[in-house]
């Protein structure tokens, strides 16, 4: 009897407990969630702001590849304490620790594991493409450009190098390569001033004349001298001529922006024979625009071209030579092939003058006389 109410007393006490144990009261513990974040940073040259493209970059399992930037991104790295490695090949092995906690940012510095590398390239022009026979130097190497304008300097210490290249016709040209192990391509373009000097191959004279002994298709297209000529009178009887001028067009590839200078020179011959207020200075000659096309062998009083209302001004005239500054011409939207017309201002005055200056012209003798344009320009 005793036993049976021990034990039915026990299973009792058992009741209670389970009972307590499973109260509300008590917390449950529940799973951590996990948190992502991101990294991400640029790879530099160590000791320089040099970024590197084409190196690896690892963390954990995830890795990325540097473009052209530098620049590396690791998305949705759960956050923690982890090993950050960089590789790329004639390099050394970065590696370090880094802790990712939201956005998380870190930089690299990679070192270079080779001591030399190889710097090639073309050297050229933007108009004649290659140049061949310029000296590229980087510290005491240095080699020539082959007349393809390809040219290749072998074990050139790694690190950045100042380099200069050179060619008698062209400006000297110099700057920064990076020499970091591997092949460097290093594409140089050279500009030059050049001064060209171009005759003129069309010209012609033209005469006006109420004389009855000028026929009206005399041409003077052929004279060996242009001439600038005025015989007048009282009632305007006589001759009068002024000098066409055809300007040549712009050198091959050159734009009208690139010129500095482009002067007509023109020469007076021993033929001059000036008299009165005729001389050959400036203030004697008018000169003016030729604004619509002619042929030098088929110009004749009659069928002269048309010419701009305005005169343009002679920059320059002393022993002989005067000076005239066409830049503009060959920045206007006509053709700079219509040219010029000089003619001596002595034409338009009333009282009596006359006189006659003549220049050499394409037809003369003395090739060292031709007129010619003198240009200068950059490109």
């Amino acid at each position: 009897m005793l036993n049976s109410i021990s034990s039915r007393l026990v299973l009792l006490v058992i009741a209670m407990v389970l009972v307590g144990c499973s109260s509300d009261s008590d917390p449950i513990v529940q799973p951590k969630e996990t948190t992502y974040g991101d990294l991400s940073g640029y790879v530099f040259l160590k000791g320089t702001s040099i970024t590197l493209s084409d190196v690896i970059v690892t963390v954990g399992d995830r890795s990325d590849t540097t473009l052209d930037r530098g620049k590396y991104r690791l998305d949705s790295i759960p956050d923690g304490a982890y090993m950050i490695s960089a590789t790329r090949e004639d390099y050394a092995t970065f590696t370090d620790s880094v802790i990712v906690a939201g956005v998380t940012s870190k930089d690299i510095m990679l070192e270079i594991g080779i001591d030399a590398g190889d710097v090639s390239g073309h050297i050229g022009h933007p108009v004649y493409k290659a140049v061949g026979g310029a000296e590229v130097t980087i510290g005491d190497i240095s080699g020539l450009s082959k007349p393809d304008g390809s040219y290749l300097l072998r074990n050139v210490p790694v690190g950045a190098h100042e380099f200069t290249c050179n060619h008698p016709s062209y400006h000297s040209f110099s700057g920064t390569v990076l020499v970091d192990g591997r092949s460097v391509t290093l594409d140089i373009t050279l500009i030059r001033t050049v001064i060209d000097t171009i005759p003129i191959t069309e010209d012609a004279t033209i005469a006006w004349s109420t004389l009855s002994s000028l026929e009206a298709n005399t041409n003077f297209g052929f004279d060996a001298f242009l001439s600038l000529e005025y015989k007048g009178g009282s009632q305007d009887i006589g001759v009068r001529k002024r000098a066409l001028i055809s300007l040549p067009p712009l050198p091959a590839g050159l734009d009208s922006k690139d010129l500095e200078v482009a002067n007509l020179v023109l020469r007076e011959s021993a033929l001059s024979a000036a008299r009165g207020k005729v001389s050959w200075v400036p203030e004697s000659i008018s000169l003016r625009r030729v604004i619509s096309p002619w042929i030098h062998t088929l110009v004749t009083w009659n069928t002269a071209p048309r010419v701009s209302d305005d005169r343009l001004v002679v920059v320059e005239s002393e022993s002989r030579v005067m000076v005239l500054d066409v830049r503009y011409v060959y920045q206007d939207t006509l053709d700079p092939r219509y040219g010029l017309r000089l003619a001596l201002l002595a034409e338009e005055e009333s009282s009596y003058h006359s006189g006659v200056v003549s220049i050499h012209s394409c037809d003369s003798p003395e090739p060292a006389f031709e007129p010619y344009i003198a240009f200068k320009y950059t490109h």
